[in-house]
């Protein structure tokens, strides 16, 4: 067996075991265009339909790497409130996680610029560990093969969202059944997240957001910290640091009236980078307008 492959099952193990012990949501670099997933109040943020279908993959060029897909889709309806869905798959080496939630959002207007809303979540999530896949060179089994038994649990969560003109400010907290310390394979602590951002515009063709990210599930905290610029409302650059663990860069555009991508590339800083230091990050977003055609910006993606 190599080094190269002894230090990717060390370490492949050592995230089962933090996956077990204090496990985070997965995470990702774009999380602006993936807030749907950690809290429902961002359901319905305005009146298009709005989509987003993320992909990221960690330790790139190592087999059996950190994969994650996410799709998001929420939309306002008119009376009701807002409304969305989240599906997503989580998979390092043998472990897979599944996720499915829909989400509901009720806004109350406080005055011309300002409003607090309000989301609930539920659906389901799903845990397996196939154990063949923890193996040596030469097919020398790694610990005894098998498969431990996905199962399905409920889950919920809750989040808050203010918004005052061009300040955004966002507190939500997932698997909210569960404590800060159900640390078995079938239990998912508790996380809180909290999401802040303000946009500047400097002119009629820039727009400076810087933006926080910061996720804690008791035991393990991080913090992303985020700058990025828009130009001509076409095009996307941005900077930041996620603290004692990566550098992050990201570049975007709008394709058409439609449709945009963002793709956000992680230099690895933290205990990861002796065995690879990027992480690739895509994210594809549609917006279409469906029930008030007269709003403005109506049908462009937002960055």
């Amino acid at each position: 067996m190599t080094m190269k492959n002894i230090g990717l099952t060390i370490l492949i193990l050592g995230t089962l075991i933090c996956n077990i012990k204090g496990q985070t949501d997965y995470q990702c670099s774009n999380y602006m265009n993936n807030q749907l997933s950690v809290n429902p109040a961002f359901a319905g943020v305005n009146k298009d339909l709005n989509i987003s279908l993320l992909g990221r993959s960690q330790w790139f060029g190592f087999s059996n790497s950190p994969q994650f897909f996410a799709l998001n889709a929420h939309t306002i309806i008119p009376t009701i409130g807002g409304i969305g869905l989240t599906a997503s798959r989580d998979k390092l080496g043998g472990e897979i996680n599944t996720a499915a939630k829909l989400s509901y959002a009720y806004t109350f207007k406080m005055g011309d610029s300002t409003s607090l809303s309000f989301g609930l979540s539920a659906g389901i999530t799903s845990r397996g560990l196939d154990l063949n896949h923890l193996v040596f060179e030469g097919n020398e089994p790694l610990i005894q093969n098998g498969l431990i038994e996905t199962k399905v649990k409920p889950d919920f969560g809750f989040g808050a969202r203010f918004m005052w003109k061009k300040l955004d400010v966002q507190f939500s907290s997932t698997h909210i059944t569960s404590r800060f310390d159900a640390y078995d394979y079938n239990n998912i602590p508790r996380h809180f997240y909290g999401i802040a951002s303000y946009s500047f515009r400097l002119s009629e063709n820039l727009t400076i957001t810087p933006s926080l990210f910061f996720k804690s599930n008791g035991t393990f905290n991080k913090l992303d910290i985020n700058v990025k610029a828009l130009i001509q409302e076409r095009f996307l650059a941005g900077v930041g640091y996620r603290i004692g663990d990566a550098l992050l860069a990201s570049v975007g555009m709008r394709i058409t009236d439609n449709f945009a991508f963002v793709y956000s590339y992680d230099f690895v800083t933290g205990p990861s980078s002796v065995l690879a230091r990027s992480n690739h990050e895509i994210t594809l977003i549609g917006r279409f307008n469906i029930f008030d055609k007269t709003h403005k910006d109506s049908g462009k993606p937002s960055f």
